[in-house]
């Protein structure tokens, strides 16, 4: 017997009809369910459904330009189009969740990702893509960092990033002299960020160094998350 979904009945519901399926039509249900506007009840659908259309349900969460949960389809979802999902990602997505594709899809185009951070201008999202993609464009993500001119950022990369100039990234956050501030004062005390300091002033003096310049980043995990730093 065929289910009717009246139109009283909310996304979530809808989800869970479709859930257990007898007499349910995936074709109405997603119908309904783009009518409602409701991305992340699409999202949870392609996990539940049975013989739910992938093709379809992406079309309809990038038709809703819901970038949260096109990043979680493309996370979660079996048969996912990552070529289209990234077209859209890269199109109109904010910083975030570029980042956090970066981070946990399957197949991720990194180098266009690095560009749309770019266009962006967010310093904070370059700075976690250094430290977490698996592929990262150390010398591009150095380059826009330093045209964004952000002196936490900067120093952070600094902290991490296995590839990263110094000498221009200090330069940066001495110009900055109020904004940079706070953070002049956690690389004096940040191992090596002062390794990296001593051997610039060194070089100014024209001595020959002892101290090599820090080769990369710190290898000690993150505590707390992919957010905390």
């Amino acid at each position: 017997m065929a289910v009717t979904i009246g139109k009283d009945v909310d996304a979530e519901m809808i989800v869970e009809m479709g859930a257990v399926g007898d007499g349910f039509s995936v074709a109405q249900g997603l119908a309904r369910l783009v009518v409602l506007g409701d991305g992340q009840a699409i999202y949870k659908a392609g996990l539940r459904w049975e013989g739910f259309d992938v093709d379809k349900g992406l079309t309809a969460v990038i038709g809703l330009r819901d970038a949260e949960s096109l990043y979680r389809c493309g996370w979660m979802w079996q048969g996912f189009d990552y070529e289209r999902g990234m077209e859209a990602l890269f199109s109109w997505a904010g910083p975030r969740h570029i980042y956090l594709a970066g981070l946990n899809w399957k197949t991720f185009d990194a180098v266009r990702g690095l560009e749309a951070l770019t266009r962006a201008g967010d310093p904070e999202q370059i700075c976690y893509a250094g430290y977490h993609w698996k592929r990262f464009d150390y010398d591009q993500g150095m380059r826009a960092l330093l045209e964004m001119r952000s002196p936490e950022h900067l120093y952070k990369a600094g902290t991490r990033w296995p590839l990263f100039d110094y000498a221009a990234a200090w330069e940066v956050m001495e110009k900055q002299v109020a904004e940079g501030e706070k953070w002049r004062d956690e690389a004096f005390e940040h191992s090596v960020w002062k390794q990296a300091l001593r051997c610039i002033w060194l070089r100014k003096l024209n001595h020959a160094s002892k101290v090599p310049m820090p080769e990369g980043a710190l290898k000690v995990k993150r505590q707390g998350g992919s957010w905390s730093l």
